[in-house]
C-alpha cells in the first residue's frame, strides 16, 4: 500500500498531468479556432474577388453584346424610315449584316469560353500577325468615320491600314 505522502506525490503529479493536458487542449482549441477564422477571411476574399470578376465579366459581355445590336438598330431605323439609293442601302444593309455577324462571333467566343471554362474544349497556341488582327477589326467597322494611324511593332514596317468612309 501506498503511504499518505507517496499518495500525495502520484495525486499531485496526475493533476500536474491533467492541468498539462487540459492546457494543451485549449493551445489546440486556440490555435484551430485562429487558423479556421484565417480561412473564413482567406474564403471571404475569394468569393469577394469572383464576385467582381463576375460583375466585371458581365459588364464587359453586356457591352460588347450591346455595340453591334445598337449598330443594328440604328441602321435599320434609317433603312425603314428613309428611301435610299440602291446603292446606298446595300451598303447599308453590309452594314447591318457585318454587325450581326461580329454579335454572331462574340456569341461563339462566350460559348467557346464556357466550353473551356468547363475543361470540354483545349485552347491551342499559334502565332498570328497583330497587324492583319487589327486590320481585320478596322475593316469590320466600315460605318466608323475615323482618322486611322500607322500601327508599328518592334522592328516592323508599319500595317497597311484602311481608308476611312464616311457612312453619309
Amino acid at each position: 500500500a501506498l503511504s499518505h505522502t507517496q499518495s500525495a506525490e502520484a495525486l499531485r503529479r496526475s493533476s500536474l498531468v491533467v492541468l498539462v493536458l487540459g492546457a494543451s487542449v485549449l493551445l489546440v482549441f486556440a490555435v484551430t479556432s485562429l487558423r479556421m477564422r484565417s480561412l473564413e477571411r482567406r474564403r471571404r476574399r475569394q468569393r469577394e474577388a469572383l464576385d467582381q470578376l463576375q460583375r466585371d465579366f458581365v459588364r464587359g459581355i453586356s457591352h460588347d453584346l450591346r455595340t453591334p445590336l445598337t449598330s443594328v438598330l440604328g441602321f435599320t431605323d434609317v433603312l425603314l424610315k428613309r428611301d435610299f439609293e440602291p446603292a446606298v442601302r446595300e451598303r447599308y444593309l453590309r452594314i447591318v449584316n457585318g454587325e450581326m455577324r461580329r454579335f454572331a462571333r462574340l456569341i461563339d467566343d462566350l460559348y467557346d469560353a464556357q466550353l473551356i471554362a468547363e475543361g470540354r474544349n483545349v485552347l491551342s497556341l499559334e502565332v498570328f500577325d497583330l497587324g492583319h488582327l487589327l486590320l481585320e477589326q478596322v475593316v469590320d467597322r466600315p460605318a466608323l468615320d475615323v482618322v486611322l494611324v500607322d500601327v508599328v511593332l518592334g522592328d516592323s514596317s508599319p500595317a497597311p491600314m484602311a481608308q476611312p468612309l464616311s457612312p453619309w
